[in-house]
């Protein structure tokens, strides 16, 4: 997994949803290549930094690709 000096903790609710897309993004992506190792820790890494924001737009599309994603390694 690629690590980013830009991760770090923000403190607008925005700021940690939007950030987290990234992850998510890149989850599906790994996904798509049919890398399920990796697309599982970019979506943990993902719902990690939305677990403690309440739910909004952008968090449900993590979410909802996090159970999917992690539904299928199972």
């Amino acid at each position: 997994m690629k690590s980013d000096d830009a991760d770090t903790k923000f403190m607008a609710l925005a700021d940690v949803s939007i950030h987290a897309q990234k992850y998510t993004y890149l989850a599906l992506n790994e996904e798509r290549l049919g890398n399920d190792k990796s697309a599982c820790d970019y979506i943990i890494k993902a719902m990690d930094m939305i677990e403690s924001i309440p739910s909004n737009h952008f968090t449900q599309i993590t979410e909802q690709t996090y159970e999917r994603i992690i539904n299928k390694s199972l």
